[in-house]
């Protein structure tokens, strides 16, 4: 046995929990599902685009952002090429420039959704990485788009934007001369320019931009200042939070519930959908299919079929088994001609997701919403696939991209889809050869370069090693015989220990004409292969871990290594997901799946070889070795039962929540959630015994959009909300007496009112213009009506009121309109209908004979 240990390479820093801050309300959560981090890059690169000086003082900036309750993280170059941006929101670039490899990373990263703060020299990898604008793509943009001319003062010229709130139109900040701006007018006319706001100019006439605002549909949104002093330039420390801030909400619009995700008008027709929320029984669903402005499908979910989290299914025209990953409309859809468009409702008929092209002109079922904001033709051109261009829903067209084919089964380029939450493994790693595969140690470089500790051992150790220790076992490709014969001894013991938890990972490439594994045995969980060599790879799961972290890989990158792979797996357990795959057989090449508590993760391909050579294919490579397949894998779940759709609960309240739990979630956390935003923390962590007993306060405001948030608190990717539900407050309307009441005192009278919610008893006072007069009653049941007999000595008045108040709590309360209080004599005499008009009748006739005895009484 061979013994190595390396260090750790990552170093975020001391994180203070003081907060001095700039705004009360900066940096509220603003999304469902995780908050806000922001990591600031130190760097001292000069990658191969860099242009200007620069400046590193990462410090300041994570100091002043600290001190305001920031989340804030430093990292370095080789925190990016280990993956660190997949837990990050915001990167901030202070005056300076990630690596040529990290460049790689960032770009994709942003391009997928990631926000950037940029300052001064920074805007070269803007315009390197295709940003600010994309027609920059490749090049710092220097003189075409930008340059070191910006003076050291500049005025605000909108002050309606997020990123300026609390400064005014037409005030000064303060900056560096000699610090970079973009030429206004060569963005606006770049294909950046319709989400291109310039925020501060030299002059408000000026063509040079100091502080600019990016929201494009193509990449998540950036913020550049000029300013490479950032957060020591005292007036502009509001406008770097708010910044942060205003890029952070744009994670608001991820959908946290299943979406239509791909359209396909070829031969056969198919429809893709997505689900970001938990598992959910799609029994009751439907989705609606139209054709030429009819409808020409209503297709039905299958009772008790459900739609896994984070999973993509593929709905087919024509007929078929259904499956977790396809179903069949078992019709056929007409989408050879536009317009079409496609709706999917939940169990309740309520739309949950709407996609159409330009010109359907129907209108819209009931709530669903759809914004025309580009055209999307899937006729009148070569294109017959309509996609999610990422993870954002905004009800818009433009959310949408066309191609000429599709991919069905897996998530588009440029989606996340929050499905595989990257993290590498820490190690120890246990290694299993008698000889480096092509006398190459290829896996020892990688572990040593992420610091992952390790130890080799050989065949003649098989059976006696303690396996329990070590995150992950790897067998080595290219073995000698005597290694497989020895093995086929120790298949159990391998699978023992992946069933224990562990991750084993199969490098199966053996020789092709030489030393054979799995043409003499079987491998360890079953698995089975067929010989071949092949130089022909497809990426069947593009959006997998072992794809893109912490290298994109594409499908260039597997191909034509003289032997890429040595065969496919013919035989394997179901389930399983297949990553990569053979073009011509479609057989996997590199697969995974679950083994009792564990992890097996295998590959016919010949990976040490390449990642020798510094084949483009070694990238992957260093994916698989550094992959946790428990960062993938949703055996643990969360649902919430209570409340749901039919629950109305009012403040002041208790109510218990109940969920349901599979796998292991010892503690949870609980929040509630208004129209998709964070409102309140309920609990930080509970033991998880399924249900939770809820105290509603008062100061929440009546909404039909509450939901429940339950989360493993061990593991944040699992949680689950709750239908949206009812709270209100609890309400007292006095309806007696009324403007139109006239009450005379010492008589009885009734007072009446309605209420919502559970409240006992009640408080009854008079008010006499505005100002408390007297008790009525203390306390009396809340039944509605109260009998009161108004005292003789009130003074004649139209400005009384009554108060009515809820007994226990001050807080609920009404007052009536104002009504009158008179004298008796002055008023209509209770109990005898049109009195007024029967005394004023008799008067009349009184008066005329008066008159006519008088006239009488002259002749």
């Amino acid at each position: 046995m061979i013994c190595f240990l390396t260090l750790g390479i990552f170093n975020f820093g001391n994180q203070s929990s003081r907060v001095l801050e700039l705004r009360e309300d900066f940096l509220q959560p603003k999304t469902a599902d995780t908050d806000l981090k922001v990591a600031i890059l130190d760097s001292i690169s000069s990658p191969s685009y860099a242009t200007g000086g620069y400046n590193n003082d990462f410090a300041s900036i994570y100091n002043g952002l600290i001190s305001n309750g920031v989340d804030a993280i430093n990292i370095t170059n080789a925190d990016i090429l280990a993956g660190i941006l997949e837990t990050v929101d915001v990167l901030v670039l202070i005056d300076n420039l990630p690596s040529d490899a990290a460049s790689a990373i960032v770009k994709d990263w942003a391009l997928y959704g990631g926000g950037i703060l940029s300052f001064d020299s920074s805007i070269a990898f803007l315009n390197w990485a295709g940003i600010i604008p994309p027609e920059a793509d490749g090049a710092n943009g220097q003189l075409t788009y930008w340059d070191y001319i910006s003076p050291d003062e500049g005025i605000v010229v909108n002050d309606g934007h997020p990123v300026m709130n609390g400064y005014n139109y037409g005030d000064n900040v303060s900056g560096m001369a000699g610090d970079s701006a973009y030429f206004s007018d060569g963005i606006m006319m770049s294909s950046a320019g319709p989400y291109y706001t310039p925020l501060v100019k030299e002059d408000l006439s000026s063509n040079y931009d100091l502080v600019v605002a990016l929201d494009a549909p193509y990449c998540g949104r950036v913020v550049h200042i000029w300013d490479r002093d950032h957060w020591n330039t005292i007036s502009n420390q509001q406008m770097i939070l708010n910044g942060i801030n205003w890029i952070r909400e744009k994670f608001t619009d991820v959908p946290q519930t299943i979406i239509l995700n791909e359209v396909n008008i070829g031969d056969p027709d198919w429809l893709e959908l997505y689900n970001f929320g938990p598992s959910t029984n799609m029994t009751g669903w439907s989705i609606l299919m139209y054709s030429n402005n009819v409808l020409d499908v209503n297709y039905t979910f299958p009772d008790g079929w459900m739609f896994n989290s984070h999973h993509v299914v593929v709905l087919h025209e024509g007929s078929g088994t259904d499956t977790s990953t396809d179903l069949y409309m078992g019709t056929s859809v007409y989408w050879m001609s536009e317009p079409l468009a496609v709706g999917l409702f939940d169990d309740t008929n309520a739309n949950i997701d709407w996609f159409q092209t330009f010109d359907h002109i129907l209108t819209l079922p009931g709530d669903a919403v759809w914004i025309n904001d580009t055209i999307i033709d899937l006729v009148n051109n070569a294109n017959e696939d309509a996609h999610r261009k990422n993870d954002i829903d905004t009800n818009r067209a433009s959310d949408w991209i066309l191609s000429t084919s599709g991919s069905s089964g897996s998530l588009n380029f440029g989606q996340r889809g929050y499905f595989f939450p990257f993290q590498t493994i820490t190690g120890p790693v246990a290694i299993f050869q008698d000889v480096y595969p092509w006398d190459y140690n290829s896996t020892d470089e990688i572990l040593a370069l992420y610091g992952i500790s390790y130890d080799i051992y050989d065949s003649l150790d098989f059976g006696l090693v303690d396996l329990s220790p070590y995150q992950k076992v790897i067998i080595s490709s290219y073995q000698s015989q005597t290694f497989y014969d020895r093995l086929n001894g120790y298949v159990s013991w391998f699978e023992s220990y992946a069933a224990g938890g562990g991750i084993l990972e199969i490098h199966a490439c053996d020789s092709p004409s030489g030393d054979q594994w799995h043409d003499t045995y079987s491998m360890p969980g079953g698995l089975d292969a067929t010989e071949l060599i092949l130089d022909d790879v497809d990426i069947n799961l593009a959006q997998h871990p072992i794809i893109l972290n912490p290298h994109t890989v594409n499908d260039t990158a597997l191909d034509s290594w003289s032997a890429s792979a040595h065969g496919y797996f013919d035989t394997f357990p179901d389930p399983h997901r297949e990553i990569l795959q053979h073009t011509a057989t479609s057989m996997p090449i590199l697969l995974e799946f679950e083994y009792g508590n564990g992890y097996i993760v295998a590959s016919m391909q010949a990976l040490e070889h390449a990642y020798h050579y510094g084949d483009v294919g070694s990238e992957v490579f260093e994916n698989i070795i550094l992959y946790d397949p428990s960062s993938t894998y949703f055996s643990d779940t969360l649902t919430v039962e209570t409340p749901n759709s039919l629950s109305s609960w009012h403040t002041d309240t208790s109510h218990d929540i109940e969920w349901v739990t599979t796998g292991n979630v010892p503690n949870v956390k609980i929040e509630l959630y208004r129209g998709g935003v964070f409102e309140l923390e309920i609990t930080a962590n509970i033991t998880n015994d399924g249900e939770f007993s809820w105290s509603i306060p008062l100061s929440l405001i009546d909404s039909t959009q509450y939901q429940i948030k339950v989360t493993d608190v061990s593991n944040p990717s699992t949680y689950d909300y709750s239908q949206y539900f009812e709270i209100y407050n609890p309400t007292l309307t006095v309806t007696s007496p009324d403007i139109s009441s006239t009450w005379i005192r010492g008589t009885e009278n009734t007072i009446s009112w309605t209420s919502t919610g559970i409240l006992t008893n009640v408080k009854i006072d008079l008010f006499l213009n505005d100002t408390f007069m007297l008790e009525i009653i203390a306390s009396t049941p809340n039944d509605g009506d109260y009998n009161w007999t108004l005292p003789s000595d009130l003074d004649p008045s139209t400005l009384y009121q009554i108060k009515l108040t809820d007994s226990s709590n001050a807080l609920i309360y009404d007052f009536s309109e104002y009504f009158e209080v008179t004298i008796p004599g002055n008023g209509p005499t209770p109990g005898i209908p049109g009195y007024n008009l029967v005394i004023f009748i008799a008067s009349l006739v009184g008066v005329s004979i008066l008159l006519l005895k008088k006239k009488l009484k002259t002749k």
